[in-house]
């Protein structure tokens, strides 16, 4: 038997408080190794320096915790005991995989040895608690998901594949825009007004980042499983899902058509691919799985040129992992679209129970936009340059078409010779003529569209049945007068 297993047998067999021997030889050696490697820390080079200390620093923990200075009581619980076993398994492995990559950086021969017998001792450790591990549940197969998910660890194959993402660093704040200031007086007028990127914010705000932020919200409030943005390209709806993780902390799981194309083919691979994500999803919550063009899944046609992607793959098995999410679970299914209207509009509005319009910008958000990004890249905003103008001219150009165009204009030379040539509109103008703006119609067609959503016909019933009340209210007054 081996250290672990001695420890539970004489537990289970000793008196309370008995003292029980916790050193072996192995342990013994495996410290000499870590004190004469210790040493080399300040030789190593700056390139993989961090990962080096990552490695020493939870190797020093893991034997803190191994050979405390008084012995710990016995452990009479096969189930905690084992929890514990298993859980050292999964550090020393983690410990094992970052040494190994410090030492396939190097390349003095002495140092990649020192690290090799520093690799050898973990993976001795390793196979001991895997032995021990297989001796106290008589099995060679072990489930760690609730270590995985304690120790905050992803299951590679889903990383390998694509499937899950780190965020991008994007925050809510960084989602420029103005406030309508005409709002109310438009619906006085029963004329439905586009929202404003502000409303967008708020909106996702209350829907998206207070319920997956805060369990407390989240058992509150209504249960909230899926959202679409509707938008045209480059107005941020990508952007926004990764400003939602990052505001949350939630895991990113990305099923858009071209992420899966390809992979895990068949329907047994496709069968495993749900499972996998939305097990991992509710284990690693808050998590967010984003369906970017979600409208190719419930294509009215596929496209010849893309009946190999096989975008409607997920139509008929994904909504019913959508039943998988309960109340408890903090996970949210974010879908992004620029062209809903070439999609069955009722599978679409089945699968997502919010729909969200983001518009191009109006005049006060590009006015905001330009000012604000210009000085995020370092340009400076002086009388030269005609803002006024500028936001005029690029009624139809979205964020993502600004962003290119002062990327391209805004550079190092041009910052550095500001002084003697201050930026003017002219500089924009010339780069902006590359791109194509959203025309009215366009916007038009996706608010076309949105009429037709439940949401939307209730709005126009309603505003008929408003109509209506005032025709019977305008002929009771005239009869009246008769």
């Amino acid at each position: 038997m081996s250290k672990s297993c001695d420890l539970l047998s004489a537990a289970e067999n000793a008196p309370p408080g008995a003292p029980i021997r916790q050193v072996n030889s192995r342990t013994e050696i495996f410290i000499s190794l870590f004190s004469m490697n210790y040493c080399i820390n300040a030789a190593l080079l700056s390139s993989y320096n961090q990962v080096w200390k990552d490695a020493m620093s939870e190797l020093s923990n893991l034997l803190s915790e191994e050979l405390p200075p008084e012995p710990p009581p016995p452990q009479r619980d096969r189930v905690v005991f084992f929890q514990r076993l298993a859980t050292l398994y999964v550090r020393y492995v983690q410990v094992f995989r970052r040494l190994e990559e410090a030492h396939n950086m190097l390349v003095h021969p002495q140092k990649r040895r020192l690290i090799l017998l520093l690799l050898k001792g973990v993976m001795g450790r390793v196979l001991e608690l895997k032995y021990e591990m297989v001796e106290k549940e008589f099995s060679e197969y072990h489930y760690v998901d609730d270590i995985l998910h304690a120790l905050k660890l992803t299951p590679v194959k889903l990383v390998q594949q694509g499937l899950l993402k780190r965020a991008k660093n994007f925050r809510m704040q960084d989602f420029l825009g103005d406030y309508n200031y005409l709002g109310t007086t438009l619906r006085q007028n029963d004329i439905e007004p586009m929202p404003s990127l502000l409303d967008v914010r708020q909106v996702l705000s209350l829907y998206g980042i207070l319920p997956l932020g805060a369990s407390e919200v989240h058992e509150k409030a209504p249960l909230i499983k899926s959202i679409l943005l509707v938008g045209p390209a480059g107005v941020g709806k990508s952007m926004l899902v990764h400003a939602i993780c990052q505001e949350t902390g939630a895991t990113l799981f990305d099923l858009s058509p071209y992420t899966i194309a390809g992979k895990y083919p068949g329907k047994p691979g496709l069968a495993m691919m749900l499972h996998m994500v939305f097990k991992v999803a509710r284990l690693l919550q808050p998590s967010v799985i984003w369906i970017g063009d979600a409208e190719k899944m419930f294509y009215k046609k596929v496209p010849k040129e893309e009946e190999q992607l096989e975008p409607r793959r997920l139509k008929k098995d994904f909504p019913k992992c959508l039943k998988l999410i309960k109340p408890e679970d903090r996970v949210l299914i974010i879908g992004t679209t620029k062209s809903p209207q070439n999609s069955d509009i009722k599978g679409m509005c089945k699968l997502y129970g919010k729909i969200i319009l983001i518009p191009r910008p109006d005049y006060g958000s590009r006015y905001i936009l330009w000012e604000k990004l210009i000085k995020k890249q370092g340009g400076k905003i002086t009388n030269a340059l005609d803002l006024t103008s500028l936001t005029k001219v690029t009624d139809g150009y979205t964020p993502g078409h600004m962003v290119q165009v002062i990327s391209s204009v805004v550079t190092k030379d041009r910052i550095n010779d500001l002084t003697k040539q201050p930026l003017t509109a002219d500089d924009f103008i010339v780069p902006l003529a590359k791109f194509e703006p959203v025309l009215q119609k366009d916007e038009e067609a996706i608010k076309n569209w949105y009429a037709k959503t439940p949401l939307g016909k209730r709005r126009i019933k309603a505003a008929a049945e408003k109509e209506e009340a005032l025709l019977k209210a305008k002929d009771a007054k005239n009869k009246k007068k008769k």
